[in-house]
């Protein structure tokens, strides 16, 4: 039976609405008059030409920049944590775009947050259409404090207009204090990433911006976005990677140093070096994966708004379709992305049910954990294919969304609850 330790610290978290919202926002139409379908916008078309390298820019050769530092000492108030351990690490604060609307709490809906190993924290942007319109990007200190900071102020709504819009970039142009132009509030999902080499947060998904207190509707989006975490600026690629209507999953390809984004659109890279996005296999052309056995796969069970890991010892992706349970297996041929493979995994044990949950690799232990519900921690075992349901202790209820990671040099799950869970940050160890 996991044990809960006291709480350490009031922290700065954002919180999400109940997963049973998650399909709603999805599927339903939005107030502009459009569903998630009719906001695949015709600008992202060349991207979906199999083999189409859109957008390289002639931008120098980056830097070698701050390399992943996993041998920083671990946090002293982690480190008594046990097996099956968690830890309330405190409740929301955050400034809301709107004078006393509260709403930045919900940052998380159809968001979540992704791990900088180059500053130890993790970093955290979304909101958008029906949440929240703050633009703040969230960072949460694993080396010290164990709490969330907004790095700058959000935009305040009074600013949120046509006239203060770069509608290129999808960027407001000036606020108060800076950085400007700075992406608008959006559904981040799981198209997220940082890439080391740039010491930069990429935002990949700038997907549903409307909200209830900016004027510019809720299809505004833009191209790929990159965060200088050592400027603390915003730059904008000139290629647009995400779909409106697929939803797909990105993760950072240790190997190839790019990003690699996959799901039901098809599979492809992000190179965060040259700002450039190549779709090798388009399923608008009718391009299909096969499985390892040589079979056509099926890319239409993939579903959207999903979750992607990346499991380093077996060299191997795990898409995994919310609400059931379903686990693929992707095996890249990074030589020729075409022939990589996608088998579906047949698995046993006692699957997830969250709506809309995310996921993260233990690389200590070699499992994949998350989608935390009615105070549920689940775990994947790629070793034998089984799921296993651990009881958490403290009652910490159920994730916010994709709102979870893993800090390899802790060695804990972070995940922020839900709205109705009290939007509280929990940490998780599954095993010394």
């Amino acid at each position: 039976m996991s044990r809960i330790i006291v709480t350490l610290a009031l922290v700065f978290v954002c919180a999400a609405c109940s997963d049973s919202a998650s399909n709603a926002d999805a599927k339903s139409p939005t107030p502009d008059g459009g569903g998630d379908a009719a906001r695949d916008s015709a600008a992202d078309a060349p991207a979906r030409e199999a083999g189409a390298d859109v957008g390289a820019e002639a931008v120098p050769p980056a830097p070698d920049g701050p390399r992943p530092d996993y041998n920083a000492a671990p946090n002293p108030k982690l480190a008594g944590l046990g097996d099956g351990d968690a830890i309330d690490l405190g409740a929301f604060g955050c400034t809301s775009p709107g004078a006393g609307d509260g709403t930045c709490t919900r940052v998380t809906d159809y968001s979540g947050f992704t791990f900088d190993p180059n500053n130890h924290q993790f970093l955290m942007f979304g909101g958008g259409h029906s949440t929240t319109m703050t633009d703040s990007v969230f960072a949460f200190d694993l080396a010290s404090s164990l709490t969330w900071k907004e790095l700058y102020a959000p935009t305040p709504c009074s600013q949120m207009v046509a006239s203060n819009l770069d509608p290129t970039t999808g960027a407001w142009k000036a606020g108060p204090a800076g950085p400007y132009p700075r992406p608008l509030a959006a559904h981040t999902y799981d198209l997220l990433a940082f890439a080391p080499a740039q010491n930069a947060f990429v935002l990949i998904s700038r997907l549903f911006n409307g909200g209830y207190c900016s004027s510019v509707g809720n299809d505004v989006g833009g191209p790929v976005a990159h965060f200088d975490l050592g400027a603390n600026t915003w730059s904008f690629s000139s290629v647009s990677a995400a779909s409106g209507s697929n939803i797909d999953a990105a993760e950072y390809d240790p190997v190839s140093k790019k990003i690699l984004i996959f799901g039901r659109s098809g599979l492809g890279y992000y190179d965060p070096a040259q700002r450039s996005w190549s779709l090798a296999v388009s399923t608008y052309n009718g391009d299909k994966l096969k499985t390892s056995q040589g079979a056509d796969a099926d890319m239409n069970a993939l579903g959207y708004a999903n979750h992607m890991v990346y499991l380093p010892s077996t060299d191997t992706f795990y898409y995994f379709v919310r609400g059931g349970g379903d686990v693929y297996a992707l095996k890249l041929d990074r030589t020729d992305l075409t022939k990589s493979t996608l088998d579906r995994v047949t698995t046993s044990g006692s699957a997830p049910t969250h709506g809309e949950p995310g996921y993260a690799v233990d690389t200590q232990n070699n499992i994949i954990g998350g989608a935390v519900k009615d105070s549920m921690f689940y775990v994947f075992d790629p070793a034998g294919a089984s799921w296993s349901a651990h009881a958490l202790g403290g009652s910490p209820g159920t994730q916010a969304f994709h709102a979870i990671g893993y800090d390899p040099v802790n060695n804990v799950f972070i995940f922020i609850t839900d709205g109705s869970s009290g939007a509280h940050t929990w940490a998780f160890r599954y095993k010394n």
